[in-house]
């Protein structure tokens, strides 16, 4: 789990994953892009061959919560 400390966000190069932020999972493929708040646990696991290559990008996030990821 990414700790809630700042805003990530990215697009899918090649490869597919599972992307969950806070309760609600997708799949992610190529030409995908995503937004996870920083007060939300999140979590990404690549979904088979090719393997997943995500250009990700993070900002300064809001405080974290007291959510334990």
């Amino acid at each position: 789990m990414s700790e809630p400390q700042f805003n990530e966000h990215g697009a899918e190069i090649s490869g597919r994953m599972l992307l969950t932020v806070g309760e609600e999972t997708r799949e992610i493929g190529p030409g995908d892009g995503w937004y996870a708040p920083g007060q939300f646990c999140g979590k990404s696991d690549a979904d088979g061959p090719p393997p997943a290559h995500t250009q990700p990008a993070t900002t300064p996030g809001l405080p974290p919560n007291s959510a334990s990821c």
